[in-house]
Order: C-alpha cells, then structure tokens, then sequence
C-alpha cells in the first residue's frame, strides 16, 4: 500500500502521481478477488458506448488507468465501462467488456494521436455495436511521446506507465478483454511493458496490435504469435530499424510511416476475432 499512500499524499500537496509510480507486485494489486462496484441502473448490457480518453467522465474511471488521480474513491470506483443510459455490465463489476489500452506514436498530441489511434477507435466501436459489448479505448498516460524516447527504444516512463495501466485492467476487471496496441514508438511501448508484466496479466491479454514496429522483428514478451498483429509496411523503412537507424530511416521514409490509418479495419477485425 506505500504507493498508493504516497500517492495519496502527494495529491494533498498539489501534485500528480501517475501509473508509473506504481509498484505492480503490491498486496492490494495482487488481491485474488476483484473489487467490485455496485450497479448504477439497469444491469442490462446497452449496445457498445465507446469511452474514449476525450469523452470519459472521470468520476467512473480509475485515475491509475486515466493517469490523474481525484481522490481515494480512485480506488475503489472501477467503472470503466459506464454505457450512456447509466447502466452497466451484467457482471457487477463496472467493467468494460474490451479494454484497449494504445501508445501514440512519435510528437503525437495526447492522448491518442491522430494517425492511428482515434481512426481505430472508431473502427472497434462499428465491429462490437453490434455484438452490443462496451469498449473502453484509453491512451497511456505520463507517456511525453518524444524524439528522444523513440531513440532509446521508447520512453521508460511510457513504458512502465503502459504496463501499470494494463495491470490495473487485468486485475480489477478480470472478466473483461484487455488489448494492447501502439504504433511507431507507442510499438516500442508495447514490447517493452510486456516484459514488466506479471505472468497473471500476461494471461487476461487477449490481443496486441503493432502498427509501423520499429522493433518489428522482436516477438512481444509472453504473448504467443496467435495473439499478435503486426502491421508493417513494406516501403516502411522504420519497421525493424535498429538504434540511430531509426531517424535516419523515418527522415527517408517518412511519408510510409504516417499512413497505418488504412489499416485500423484490418486491425480492428483481428482484434474482434480474439475478444
């Protein structure tokens, strides 16, 4: 419980902790019974409501996944997948039926871009409407998105933030899909926060979607190959680039990197097919 007191505490002077300052092997996360939050209306699942990172009400959402804190009902508050008529799930839990939880890609505006995040969020929304599940679409928080971070195989704070917010999916809404997608560096994002994830979380991963992978070549850390997508362009010279390389590389190929958005249907479909 020391970072959620620290947490806690630093909220009451004026700051902002975020996932990254999570310990992943805590007690309170490693609880074999989710927490679970009373219904609020009806307990008929609605059709899909996308809540994307620009449309969530705050007051439903866990601040360690939204990367804010507002206070200690954080905690015990995990409704992530509130649908528009003020039900929830059938479940009990509050919880989302998919989870995705997506990396933007080099100097994109949080938090998810603008080339690949918002076109798959929107494609994931027109599969599962009408499989009438909810879908919770969140950016990775404390993720700066820089030059720098890409050349370094992507930002470590991103990184760990990543890997804090898929934890956090997996173990308070156990019965929910959780996927992991990113592209370019938020690609490098998603191979590394599947090598800090405890193998319990490594399981509730249904799906993990890679767009212009630098570090395409790399299989992602315990997750099997039938469960992965990667998505890389063949004009694409970024897409298993090594090191500085990669600048080079992306300054050469620039416009083949920046058009993964025809490819969200592809996307969204292997990921409906895992869910």
């Amino acid at each position: 419980m020391l970072s959620l007191l620290l947490a806690l505490s630093s909220l009451v002077a004026g700051t902002v902790a975020y996932p990254h300052n999570l310990d992943l092997n805590e007690p309170w996360l490693n609880s074999p019974t989710p927490l679970q939050v009373p219904p609020t209306g009806s307990s008929t699942t609605a059709p899909a409501q996308v809540l994307g990172s620009d449309q969530m009400n705050t007051r439903d959402i866990p601040g360690y996944l939204t990367g804010e804190l507002g206070g200690p009902s954080d905690v015990e508050n995990l409704s992530l997948g509130i649908n528009a008529s003020g039900g929830s799930d059938d479940t009990g839990t509050g919880c989302g039926d998919v989870i995705v939880i997506f990396a933007r890609g080099t100097t994109e505006a949080a938090p998810l871009g603008d080339r690949v995040g918002p076109q798959l969020e929107d494609a994931l929304s027109a599969l599962l409407t009408p499989e009438g599940k909810i879908l919770t679409f969140m950016g990775v928080a404390n993720y700066s998105a820089s030059i720098a971070g890409f050349l370094e195989g992507g930002d470590p704070d991103g990184s760990k933030a990543m890997a804090s917010q898929l934890t956090l999916a997996a173990r308070f809404c156990p019965d929910a899909s959780v996927v992991s997608v990113g592209y370019s560096q938020g690609a490098q994002l998603v191979h590394n926060s599947a090598k800090q994830l405890p193998s319990d979380v490594v399981s509730h991963i249904k799906a993990v979607v890679t767009f212009g992978d630098p570090d395409s070549r790399e299989t992602v850390s315990g997750i099997p190959a039938s469960k992965t997508c990667v998505i890389c362009h063949s004009d694409d010279g970024v897409c298993g680039g090594n090191g500085i390389l990669n600048i080079l590389l992306l300054l050469l190929f620039l416009e083949n990197h920046l058009d993964y958005a025809q490819d969200v249907g592809t996307a969204a479909k292997f990921i409906v097919g895992k869910v």
